[in-house]
């Protein structure tokens, strides 16, 4: 369904009500995909997989991807202010009336997006009454657009609606056509002049526009006709701190107001930023958000649209949007260089809440300053892989694309390198992972160029997940005598993980238990939160087929402090570990929920590795709890994933062992079947199939 209407029209607002009141009825959940800031053209299904916290398939189309993700959900997608993007929208919706029976989306724009079985409904405007019809002030204040109007106009400052001046507030409000937002606009002009005077000053404006009344046409030159109106009553200077507030894709610290508007030309000064944005704030073209901390300011949508327009016309956009990207580049690269520090969430928190601007960043700078988009994502990879951000990993990527097109020789550029390596091989792809960790170190500038920590640490990841152990422990070393920038050394913590966990897989249990000890004395002595947190994972690994209900105690433990770091990584894989234990050692009724739970989390991730990880230790849970026949189909599809890599270890060991029991419970005939069937299955059926097996298990 398509809500359509001018701008300013209250579609957003009628959306949130419908989408507020329909969310209890889907399953899966209902997702709100605000799309006003992206540009023209823009990577709507990123974005939407961005909302969903999920990540895109390696090697699949875009929409596929979103798709893929939904196919076997039951859940509400809203999509608002979608009328600059509306080819890649109706594409995007097209395909999931298709594929996705379970989905539906709700499009709020300014005109139909042409996707087959669209529902379209206008939004109208609030009601005006006709000349005359109103006998006093009591009852125009019923009146919708009255009472919006009256609403704002007391907010702004003293103004009362009376029985001497309703007919000509009734006047104005039907001079705007209801149109909520050039009535909001209007509104806070009470605060300087009377009713009287605000209809005189509106009618030359609006003379030239006068045609047919109530269309859709006319309402779009009437708030044009009052944001002209707006803009004009500002000074020069506040004008120019208007337009500029435009390149901003959401809402911002004053901080970031003061130094983008002062970078982008000399002709506002940064100490006088704050008082032009209260003026703009008390006039309505900006809107302010308190709340707890500092206070945020934005544009609303059809605002931001003008304003562009204007800073286009002014020949300063160019200037203003560097000075954006420069700055968010640059508070990537402060706030980057000391996530795990102490104050990790902190720091993590301000890149999740500037991620509109980092996404508005990136895209100018791709095609504008590419050295600037290669510092960004080199900026990035540690909070991309502690919150596993798909998005953010994927900018990596479309930056080397683009540097290997022009042939940069960027000094960032074996850093870049490294970020696309650490995204592709988040997303499973580990010969692409492997490609790129590559030829970012054949670009360094030595074996001590810190610009190759991460393709290292990479490459190192790879070798473990392939059961290369030598590899493991030759790649961490190299890692450790490179003179690591601060905001890597989580590298350091990293790799020493890697190499605890090859000690660990390879059975050598008490010199693991020893080694994790140790790892765990050195964070507490060095007040180290996230080391800790890690030491603690690699202790249970190496005690869970060693001392189960100690090492049951660290994860939990583990658990508890990755949450408070917001550490998405390791949660993840402490619920494993935990899920694990439970299905090997304990009650296994308990992993149930747990393993639930972990296949949604690496499914919006996109992290298949860990995804068929997890799933091998499914199939070991499915054997103790009887269901033989769901863990043949289990078998069977992992052994046909091309995203999955080959167990080793006790991993392996577990898993011919679950196999061999499979072989004895079930006629051969029975076993095969089974095993075709999930051979079979695409990887999203797999996906749906486990949530299904897990949901039946955990209702008996």
């Amino acid at each position: 369904m398509t809500l359509i209407g001018p701008g300013g029209v209250g579609k957003t607002s009628v959306a949130m009500a419908a989408a507020s009141g329909l969310a209890p009825g889907y399953r899966d959940g209902a997702w709100w995909c605000e799309l006003a800031s992206l540009d023209a053209g823009g990577a709507v299904t990123e974005m939407v997989m961005t909302v969903l916290d999920a990540q895109l398939r390696p090697g699949m189309a875009p929409v596929s991807g979103v798709v893929d993700y939904l196919r076997h959900q039951r859940a509400l997608l809203v999509l608002d202010n979608a009328e600059h993007v509306v080819d890649n929208v109706g594409a995007l919706v097209t395909a999931l009336v298709r594929d996705c029976p379970g989905v539906r989306v709700l499009v709020t724009s300014r005109e139909r997006i042409g996707a087959p079985s669209e529902q379209v409904i206008a939004v109208p405007p609030l009601a005006v009454p006709p000349p005359g019809t109103i006998p006093d002030a009591a009852r125009a204040e019923a009146v919708p657009a009255i009472a919006l109007f009256t609403r704002r106009a007391a907010a702004a400052g003293p103004f009362t609606l009376t029985d001497a001046n309703y007919e000509t507030v009734a006047d104005i409000c039907r001079r705007l056509d209801g149109v909520p937002l050039a009535l909001e606009l209007a509104a806070t002009r009470m605060r300087s002049m009377g009713p009287d005077d605000l209809v005189d000053r509106l009618t030359w404006r609006f003379r030239v526009l006068r045609g047919a009344r109530g269309g859709g046409v006319e309402r779009h030159r009437t708030l044009r006709a009052v944001v002209d109106w707006s803009y004009d009553l500002l000074d020069p200077r506040a004008q120019r701190v208007f337009e500029r507030l435009s390149v901003f894709a959401g809402d911002v610290t004053l901080a970031a107001v003061e130094q983008v508007v002062a970078m982008a030309g000399d002709d506002v000064e940064l100490p006088d930023v704050a008082d032009v944005i209260a003026d703009l704030v008390d006039a309505s073209m900006v809107v302010a958000s308190t709340g707890d901390g500092a206070a945020r300011y934005s544009l609303l949508e059809t605002l931001r649209a003008y304003g562009r327009e204007r800073l286009a016309a002014s020949g300063h956009e160019p200037a203003t949007r560097r000075a954006h990207a420069r700055y968010f580049v640059e508070l990537a690269e402060s706030t980057a260089d000391g996530l795990y520090d102490a104050d990790n969430p902190a720091r993590v928190a301000v890149l999740d809440q500037v991620i509109d601007e980092l996404r508005a960043a990136h895209a100018w700078a791709c095609a504008n300053d590419l050295d600037l988009a290669l510092r960004l994502v080199s900026a990035l990879p540690i909070y991309a892989e502690q919150r596993a951000h798909g998005e953010a990993f994927s900018w990596a990527e479309r930056t080397i694309e683009r540097a290997e097109q022009v042939a940069s020789r960027s000094a960032w550029l074996v850093d870049a390198y490294g970020a696309a390596a650490l995204s592709a091989r988040f997303r499973g792809d580990l010969a692409q992972a492997t490609t790129y960790a590559d030829r970012g170190l054949a670009g360094a500038t030595g074996p001590r160029d810190p610009g190759g920590a991460i393709a290292l640490y990479t490459l190192a990841e790879i070798a473990l997940y392939e059961g290369r152990l030598e590899d493991v422990r030759w790649l961490s070393t190299r890692l450790r005598r490179l003179p690591l920038r601060r905001g890597h050394r989580a590298l350091l913590t990293w790799s020493r993980v890697s190499e605890l966990l090859v000690q660990a897989y390879q059975g050598a249990g008490p010199v693991a238990v020893a080694a994790a000890e140790q790892m765990l004395a050195t964070a507490h002595r060095d007040d180290d939160h996230a080391a800790t947190a890690w030491a603690l994972y690699c202790l249970a690994e190496a005690l869970a087929d060693i001392d189960p209900p100690r090492a049951m105690a660290i994860a939990e433990q583990t658990l508890t402090r990755s949450r408070a770091l917001d550490e998405r990584f390791l949660t993840g894989v402490a619920l494993v570990t935990v899920a694990s234990l439970h299905a090997r050692h304990g009650d296994a009724t308990l992993a149930v929920p747990l393993f639930r739970e972990i296949v949604d989390r690496w499914h919006r991730a996109g992290n298949w590795t860990q995804q068929w990880i997890a799933a091998r230790s499914i199939v070991g849970l499915l054997v103790r709890l009887g269901a033989n026949e769901q863990a043949a189909t289990l078998h069977g599809a992992l052994s046909a994933r091309t995203t999955a890599t080959e167990p080793w270890g006790a991993d392996a060991d577990r898993l011919a062992a679950a196999d061999a029991t499979l072989a004895e419970r079930l006629p051969p005939g029975q076993r095969a079947a089974a095993r075709e069937r999930g051979a079979a299955m695409r990887d999203d059926e797999v996906i749906a199939w486990m949530r299904t097996v897990l949901d039946d298990l955990g209702d008996r």
